[in-house]
């Protein structure tokens, strides 16, 4: 499913090239002083070790949504969406393309070494049309997937001690709300009026992906994603005619 030729040279900290610098104070929301206090936070080794394979697992799925969202909009631009939808959908390439920077960034200040890491991005499916490219990735990514990721993070900002963590879980908690609204919007506008194919081709998605965003987690957060699917996403999809409890009771790993 990825690709390692689309390695992307992770987001550089220490780099002092002008690009970079220019990069970090338009991608970066938090002060350099929070870095150095994560820097020379007393942590014992393990617990430092596994923050840095954690952030780095973040910066990860951060990469993977915003090769998701660029090939969204490259999609939206070829059916000829309207500018209010495009700008939109360019915001959340913004906001991705941020909380990768983020995420990287604390996995450095908490000793990874960023220039060992690589990035891989998601291919799209070329066997469907940009239409119902367009549709899957609203139902189950921009809605569906940020939805559970804004509990996901506002569960985990609750219990978070590290004060510069806790920042950077605040950063990325208002635009994944916002994604997620996008989302909601676009498929209360569109739905209805969508083409048999395109619908039917996000249905069948809906199962795997539901699937994912419960069994794919720790244990421990399963119960935070199952509330956000059954008690935000099922109802709100079911008010649209998306039959997504059926998906819901029908979920399986593969299709």
């Amino acid at each position: 499913m990825y690709s390692k030729e689309f390695w992307f040279p992770p987001f550089l900290p220490s780099d002092d090239d002008p690009l970079h610098i220019f990069a970090e104070k338009h991608l970066s929301v938090l002060p350099a002083s929070d870095w150095e206090v994560l820097a020379h936070y007393e942590l014992p080794d393990t617990q430092r070790a596994e923050l840095q394979a954690l952030w780095w697992e973040h910066a990860t799925d951060e990469y993977r949504a915003l090769s998701q969202f660029s090939y969204l909009l490259a999609d939206m631009l070829q059916v000829g969406a309207p500018l209010s939808w495009l700008g939109c959908a360019s915001r959340l390439i913004r906001d991705e393309t941020r909380h990768v920077a983020l995420c990287v960034k604390a996995a450095a200040a908490l000793g990874m070494d960023p220039s060992a890491q690589h990035f891989s991005a998601v291919r799209p499916n070329t066997d469907v049309t940009p239409m119902a490219r367009i549709v899957r990735h609203m139902l189950t990514t921009v809605y569906c997937s940020e939805t559970v990721a804004l509990e996901l993070i506002g569960w985990a900002r609750e219990r978070e001690t590290i004060p510069p963590l806790k920042s950077v879980m605040t950063a990325i908690l208002a635009d994944e709300s916002f994604h997620s609204r996008f989302g909601f919007l676009w498929l209360r506008d569109h739905w209805n009026h969508l083409d048999t194919v395109s619908r039917t081709t996000a249905l069948d998605a809906l199962p795997v992906a539901l699937w994912r965003l419960s069994n794919g987690l720790p244990p421990i957060l399963r119960p935070v994603a199952d509330s956000a699917i059954t008690g935000i996403i099922l109802p709100a999809l079911d008010s649209l005619g998306i039959d997504a409890q059926r998906a819901w009771e029908q979920r399986s790993e593969t299709r």
